[in-house]
């Protein structure tokens, strides 16, 4: 089965011009034909998704801040910035990543919700580092697909247990501190596994070799050209 080359908040390491978590950034992704995107997305202060990875934009808080005033902030800079519902609309067809970075049982729910409102289960999953995100998602759809994200301090039993909780459709553990074990283990119990963020050639080549389903990739155009390379 080929890996699937996923654009770590689309592809813009390339180019000084492309900002992260942007209309630009997964236009350009797109068109280097990438299999799908990584993005982050919290809650504003009047619940609305904005895509931005940090917690604060500029020297506000965005759990505090309300999308108008964060698209008065964004004028004011000079930056471009947007929202979930505007970039699902923009790309119908393309499989996104969501990384919620709300940690509430209550965002999980509200962003499975919308994706089912906006009719992408079928191509978009949330994944998080909060369980209860995940929880909350699980609460909305029984068909949402989620993602587990783990760190270096994760444990084995955490996921399991969580898999058997709520049914995961992946295991996204950072590459640097998976084992062979935890991959064998997430195929016996047909999880997808992807790796994050996989980004120079020797480990793009070693990941691919192993039996996950996708790596995401600050350098999806090096990813690209190394899986055509061992096809």
């Amino acid at each position: 089965m080929m890996k699937l080359i996923t654009s770590h908040r689309g592809y813009h390491k390339n180019d000084e011009s492309i900002t992260e978590n942007t209309m630009s950034a997964f236009k350009a992704a797109e068109e280097l034909g990438v299999d799908a995107i990584e993005l982050d997305v919290q809650l504003t202060s009047d619940n609305k998704w904005v895509i931005n990875h940090g917690f604060k934009y500029f020297t506000r808080l965005i759990m505090e801040t309300s999308s108008k005033e964060m698209v008065e902030l964004a004028k004011q800079n000079k930056v471009e910035l947007n929202f979930l519902e505007e970039i699902l609309e923009a790309f119908p067809e393309m499989i996104f990543n969501i990384e919620c970075k709300s940690k509430t049982f209550e965002s999980g729910k509200r962003l499975a919700t919308l994706l089912f409102q906006l009719d992408r289960l079928h191509n978009c999953s949330i994944s998080s580092f909060t369980p209860d995100v995940l929880r909350g998602a699980r609460s909305s759809s029984k068909e949402i697909r989620l993602a587990y994200i783990a760190n270096v301090f994760f444990r084995h039993s955490k996921w399991i247990k969580l898999h058997e909780e709520i049914n995961l459709f992946s295991i996204n553990p950072f590459f640097g501190c998976t084992t062979n074990r935890l991959i064998k283990q997430a195929r016996e119990r047909e999880l997808e596994v992807h790796f994050w963020s996989v980004n120079s050639q020797k480990d793009i080549t070693k990941c691919l070799r192993k039996d996950i389903q996708s790596i995401i990739t600050d350098y999806p155009n090096t990813a690209l050209e190394l899986r055509e390379s061992l096809n």
